[in-house]
Parts: C-alpha cells; sequence; structure tokens
C-alpha cells in the first residue's frame, strides 16, 4: 500500500472516531441509563377504545378479548386490562415462580395455547419447575408435559374470569410484553361443570394476589 493511500486511510478513521454521535442516538443511550426495568409494562388504549371495549362486553359478555382486540387494533392485554372489574386481575411476571408453585396444586388444570389459528389443550396437572439458561425449566418425565418458559419476556399475566358461549369460565393468562398471549391455564371441566377444586384453587388464588 502506498503511503499516500495508508495516511488517506488513517485520516478517514481518525476523523469517523472524531465525529459526535447524532442528537437522537446519543439521547436514547441517556434514556436507557434512566429505564427502570422493574416498571409495569403499559398496554395502550385510549379512553375512547375503553368505553368501546366495556360496552362490547355490556352487549355481549361471551365476546372473547381477542376478537375484540382485532376489531379495535389494541393489544389482547390491553383489552383484558379493560375488562370491567371483577373480570382480571393483574398479576406482575416479577411474581411468576410464586405464582407457577400455586398452580401446580390445581387437580385439573387444562392448558391452552393458541397458535396461527390453531388451539392446542392440554389437560394434566402442572409441574413444578426451575430456572436455569436463562429458562424456566418444566421436566417433562415426570408431568403431563414439560417445557423451557421464558418469565423475563411477560409483560403481564392475568386471572381471569367471564362467560364464554353461556358458560362462565376462570383462566390465568400469560402476555407478552407486546400484549399478544403466550398461554393459558383454565379450571378443568368435568363434563359441563367446572371441576369443583380446581375452582375453588382458582378463587383462593384470586383472594391471594387481590390483597
Amino acid at each position: 500500500m502506498s503511503p499516500s493511500l495508508t495516511a488517506a486511510l488513517a485520516g478517514a478513521v481518525v476523523a469517523a472516531w472524531a465525529t459526535p454521535l447524532p442528537l437522537e442516538i446519543s439521547l436514547a443511550a441517556d434514556d436507557t441509563s434512566n429505564t427502570n426495568e422493574n416498571a409495569p409494562v403499559v398496554f395502550p388504549l385510549t379512553p375512547e377504545e375503553k368505553v368501546a371495549i366495556i360496552d362490547a362486553i355490556n352487549e355481549n359478555p361471551d365476546t372473547l378479548p381477542r376478537i375484540m382486540a382485532e376489531e379495535h387494533n389494541v393489544s389482547e392485554a390491553a383489552v383484558v386490562e379493560a375488562l370491567p372489574d371483577g373480570m382480571s386481575l393483574r398479576i406482575e411476571p416479577s411474581a411468576f415462580e410464586e405464582l407457577w408453585a400455586d398452580l401446580t396444586t390445581w387437580e385439573n388444570p387444562l392448558l391452552i395455547v393458541i397458535a396461527s389459528g390453531s388451539v392446542f389443550e392440554i389437560p394434566g396437572p402442572l409441574g413444578p419447575g426451575e430456572f436455569g439458561r436463562g429458562y424456566y425449566n418444566i421436566d417433562a418425565e415426570e408431568n403431563a408435559w414439560g417445557g423451557h418458559l421464558k418469565p423475563d419476556q411477560l409483560g403481564a399475566i392475568y386471572l381471569i374470569q367471564k362467560p364464554f358461549r353461556g358458560n362462565d369460565t376462570w383462566q390465568c393468562a400469560f402476555y407478552d410484553k407486546e400484549g399478544s398471549r403466550v398461554f393459558s391455564i383454565y379450571v378443568g371441566r368435568e363434563g359441563d361443570e367446572p371441576h369443583g377444586p380446581t375452582l375453588e384453587a382458582f378463587d383462593a388464588l384470586w383472594e391471594k394476589w387481590q390483597s
């Protein structure tokens, strides 16, 4: 490489390092230092949208939150947050491990996962887990199902009790930080009736986290 070319490249490198960052990038760096990672995730919803959702629920209590979310172009978690008092109760993801321990006592839960229109229903008690390698790990060998959960990616957890198709339903729903549902744990049924002991466990859970 010629001396003149070497000098030109060196000058370009020095100039690049000396150039100040754009103002918006510098401000973003400053804002990050003040971010409270433990602050509750907010799911945006205007007052008008909240009124519309409450009106829709009052008109038809069976309406699913995900359907209302699609109709109003908001997140499903925002809809759940706006449900009338007594229909939903928010629990912060920081309480995940304690909450999961409570859920493992349910005798007849039903895990439901909805993905791209498909619905997966997995009955059976939930197994305990433990943290490792960034996941909350549930051993499949000792439980009805196993998996690797990411509580740090959750935005909110809700206990929800509302009717669907003429029947009351009870669930614990887990939402990510964008307000999309990850999965739900429902109170299982015996025929058309909810499983008594599991419903009692749900009620106890509601009372515990409401206080």
